[in-house]
């Protein structure tokens, strides 16, 4: 897959199986849900469903989930990042190290990447290390810029 490729895909609507593609060309990913398991989200009136699509581990052996989440018409996708991130909350923060998560709106998509973990510091205790909630986060889509 090349550039131009990758751009074309990331200016249209959301396609899972053009998005397991990417994932299993560019993060080398093998292990995708042969059915996605649906997932339970707590009460909510912005997601319509959740899937989980797989998982992968990366090269300093943490585990990155995949998921889906198909938004229903009240967030707005291209504003509302830290209302989205909460979503998988539940999951994120104790099941996994880091969630890749797309989330769906009509022909509009967000990517995000999401984690929560706690890492040892230079004083010998944990402390809890979280990506930035307006940061790793991006929107795509018909009308999208994409570099």
């Amino acid at each position: 897959m090349n550039k131009s490729d990758l751009q074309q895909i990331l200016t249209n609507s959301y396609s899972r199986e053009t998005w397991q593609k990417v994932l299993r060309e560019v993060f080398s990913v093998r292990a995708f849900q042969q059915n996605p398991a649906p997932i339970m989200l707590s009460a909510n009136e912005i997601a319509k469903s959740a899937f989980e699509l797989g998982s992968f581990q990366t090269a300093d052996e943490r585990l990155i989930g995949l998921y889906e989440i198909n938004l229903n018409d009240k967030p707005r996708i291209w504003q509302n990042k830290v209302g989205l991130r909460e979503l998988l909350r539940s999951i994120y923060k104790y099941d996994v190290d880091g969630a890749l998560v797309v989330f769906t709106q009509g022909d509009k998509w967000r990517l995000s990447f999401i984690s929560e973990i706690r890492v040892l510091n230079d004083n010998g205790s944990f402390e809890t290390k979280v990506t930035e909630s307006k940061r790793f986060t991006y929107l795509f889509g018909v009308g999208e810029k994409t570099k």
